[in-house]
């Protein structure tokens, strides 16, 4: 028998990601406790156990927001769950659409998700907050590699800010290498010489969070080289608490991954925080029950809008009296009136948050009639300030 919410509508998660290690592991786990799986992967859906199963457009594509969006409404989706932290940072921002078709995201509040995307900034809050960090500095054209080497140490390991991104970790051992590694869009971070942890944990979301309701510490049997070869239990306490207080203090909730390792003295530090489904979430098994809990015990109801809260929705979608129009469009001028009043008009910037060339910026201007009187000019109001290369998270 379906196991349902109270006002009878079965739990109808959607998994983004569902291709994953870890989406596939959520995907058949939620199945095979009845729940209504909608399962979306921008590349392969080989192997995902779901009622459906469907390949998107991948999170780097502008059509990606409004494919979801579309989903979550027609298969009226309950919450949205990420095993993918590129599909989080598109989506997060519209958090309002979402609630409106009564889906809830399984995430936290759209600051601590644009912190918890960007692994120099996760370390800037959590370091201001007095949560342990390793000592972490922006890559820059113009940082000293003499004055980065005295502030963190040798060997050094440069990683890259986004948290989606691995492919480009490095381990640097000289001022040479530092040197050839000067790129705007790298965090450079102290290296810990002690053992790691990766923390699989679950923190219910909603007005009344409190603490973690479930965590499982794992402890990384690594290579000299550190490479991971098997994961095993663990009980050591202080990772454990150490990482729930940094969930708690980022304002995050739903599952999360966060990678502990000790420093030579013995004590942890939070090395990076992953919002969403690990692909270690298999060894969590209290994880994936609290997370399930957590569905089954909400209501599907209409979220409240704050007021003053835009929307791409239109009155004639399901709460309305007709289908839903919700077009590219309309979510791709709002983009673009987003980073324009981000950047106080100045397009060069605009085009640069976006992810676009400024003549594009400039023909989607012309297409879709906007005038940009307040983007008249590179050189408006701000544009002496620096601007880094890349957002926290991608806009479009």
């Amino acid at each position: 028998m379906v196991r349902k919410l109270e006002n009878g509508r079965p739990v109808r998660p959607l998994v983004v990601g569902a291709g994953t290690p870890g989406g596939r592991t959520l995907c058949r786990d939620l199945t095979s406790r009845n729940a209504f799986v909608i399962a979306v992967d921008g590349f392969s859906t080989t192997g995902v156990i779901a009622e459906v199963t469907e390949i998107a457009p991948t999170p780097f594509d502008s059509r990606f927001a409004l494919h979801i969006l579309n989903l979550a409404d027609r298969y009226r989706a309950t919450d949205l769950i990420f095993a993918q932290v590129d599909g989080l940072c598109r989506l997060s921002p519209l958090r309002r659409e979402f609630a409106r078709l009564g889906t809830r995201l399984q995430s936290g509040p759209d600051e601590s998700v644009r912190i918890g995307c960007n692994r120099y900034q996760t370390a800037r809050r959590l370091g201001d907050l007095g949560i342990p960090v390793p000592v972490s500095c922006p890559g820059s054209e113009t940082f000293d590699p003499e004055e980065l080497v005295h502030l963190c140490g040798l060997p050094l390991v440069a990683r890259p800010q986004p948290v989606g991104d691995r492919g480009r970790t490095r381990l640097l051992t000289s001022v040479e290498d530092l040197r050839r590694e000067r790129r705007h869009d790298l965090v450079f971070q102290e290296l810990l010489p002690g053992p790691g942890y990766l923390v699989e944990l679950f923190r219910s979301p909603g007005p009344a969070t409190g603490g973690v309701q479930a965590c499982v510490t794992l402890r990384k049997v690594e290579t000299e080289w550190r490479h991971v070869v098997e994961l095993e239990r663990s009980r050591d306490s202080d990772v454990r608490d150490l990482a729930g207080g940094a969930a708690i203090a980022l304002g995050l909730h739903g599952p999360l991954e966060i990678d502990v390792r000790r420093r030579a003295d013995g004590n942890p530090a939070v090395t990076e925080v992953r919002v969403g489904v690990g692909p270690s979430i298999d060894r969590a098994p209290e994880v994936l029950d609290a997370l399930h809990d957590s569905l089954v015990r909400r209501r599907r109801s209409r979220e409240p809008v704050p007021v003053g809260a835009s929307s791409t929705l239109r009155p004639g979608s399901r709460f309305g009296t007709g289908p839903r129009t919700v077009t590219l469009q309309e979510m791709e001028i709002r983009f673009i009136r987003e980073a324009l009043e981000r950047t106080r008009g100045n397009k060069r910037r605009a085009a640069r948050l976006l992810g676009i060339s400024r003549s594009t910026l400039y023909g989607k201007l012309r297409r879709y009639g906007l005038s940009g009187t307040e983007a008249d000019s590179d050189r408006a109001v701000g544009a002496d300030r620096k601007v880094p290369r890349s957002l926290d998270y991608p806009i479009v």
